[in-house]
């Protein structure tokens, strides 16, 4: 008997998605920060990744809150005797092969890679009630992350409740009771089924126990997905609460609309009023995905993120905002709009000239509206 040990997944990079891709500014070291063997660094050049020191544990996927990296989904053993349940077991908890041939369904590289989406994935699909998770000692373990699946979930499910809709409980079990479960799985005979099935002329049986294949797209941290999950009105009529909330400082923002026209979600968005000169500003904290893409290009510091664990405001932010145009500059800048509406008062200089524009001498400026003014 040897003890298991899966082939590590595959870690598949979509560079496209990666926040610094997006946005030179970006400060996201989320993979570096999750990586246990210092596979990914944050040089000066660039987010540098060496192939070569990863071990495959997936924890960078879980932590990458923009989805740009991703591994094949875990198969895990399915059973229906005692309730619908998963079972999972790390490759470090002690699981021991009783023949070469054994399946290494139940298996991932660890347990705090997966995801809250990916449990309620498999709890949408097959109405699962408990997901029974066997590990090694994370204590000691030199991949413990700095949060670990169950803190992850907690959240989730906490707010799922709220709501009135069903969430799956994470149960820990040992090696000994996995083991004991993996080995009475059985793998269906399509062979046998077929006979039986052309026999009774009925449905073909099903294993009562079995390795689920996974038909699931590969692994991601599934936050866009997960929004969505808690977004969608549950049995009782209501949407579970946001896990993560941006919150605007008025008193700082200069209305520039960076973050609005960054957020990959449209948590922060922009409306025209085509007829008037009132816009707006809302947020649709249901959308967001904390990725803080839209805190790291906001140079007045008038934003700041609210996580999973931490107090949520509960209104909504929306701020009617007035166009004008700069008389120093020309430039078509927003300022909040006063109480009723517009305003008619004279426009004042924009953000950028009340901070001190730089001097550009090689741009010419007309100050004076009279045909023939001397201003520059």
């Amino acid at each position: 008997m040897n003890r298991t040990t899966p082939e590590p997944p595959t870690l598949t990079i979509h560079a496209q998605r990666c926040a610094h891709q997006r946005v030179a500014s970006a400060t996201c070291q989320a993979c570096v920060a999750a990586c246990p063997r210092q596979a990914w660094q944050l040089l000066d050049s660039g987010l540098a990744f060496d192939a070569a020191l990863c071990d495959g544990c997936g924890l960078c996927v879980a932590a990458c809150p923009h989805e740009a990296l991703e591994v094949p989904s875990p198969t895990p053993i399915l059973t229906t005797d005692t309730g619908r349940e998963l079972w999972l077991a790390c490759e470090r908890a002690g699981i021991v092969k009783t023949d070469a041939g054994s399946s290494s369904a139940g298996l991932t590289a660890c347990l705090h890679a997966l995801t809250p989406d990916w449990l309620l994935q498999w709890h949408q699909r097959h109405r699962i009630t408990q997901v029974r998770l066997a590990s090694g000692d994370c204590n000691t373990c030199d991949r413990r992350p700095a949060q670990t699946l169950q803190a992850r979930w907690q959240p989730v499910a906490e707010r799922l409740a709220r709501a009135g809709q069903p969430a799956p409980a994470l149960t820990r079990i040992d090696a000994r009771q996995w083991q004991a479960r993996a080995s009475r799985t059985e793998q269906p005979d399509p062979r046998r089924r077929r006979f039986l099935g052309q026999l009774l002329q009925g449905p073909a049986p099903q294993a009562r126990d079995r390795s689920q294949p996974s038909t699931l797209a590969p692994l991601t941290s599934g936050r866009q997905r997960l929004v969505r999950t808690l977004a969608a009105p549950g049995p009782r009529g209501g949407a579970a609460s946001p896990l993560w909330q941006v919150r605007l400082d008025p008193d700082r923002c200069t209305w520039c609309m960076a973050c609005a026209n960054l957020c990959p979600e449209r948590a922060l968005t922009q409306i025209a009023d085509p007829d008037g000169p009132v816009d707006r500003l809302t947020s649709e904290m249901a959308r967001c995905t904390g990725c803080g893409l839209c805190l790291d290009v906001c140079d007045s510091q008038a934003l700041s993120l609210a996580g999973p664990g931490q107090p949520h405001p509960p209104a909504q932010q929306v701020f009617e905002l007035v166009r004008q145009t700069c008389p120093v500059c020309r430039v078509s800048y927003h300022r909040q709009a006063s109480p009723g509406g517009a305003s008619t008062d004279e426009p004042g200089p924009c953000p950028t000239c009340r901070r001190g524009r730089p001097a550009r001498p090689d741009r010419l400026v007309q100050t004076s509206s009279e045909p023939g003014g001397n201003g520059v």
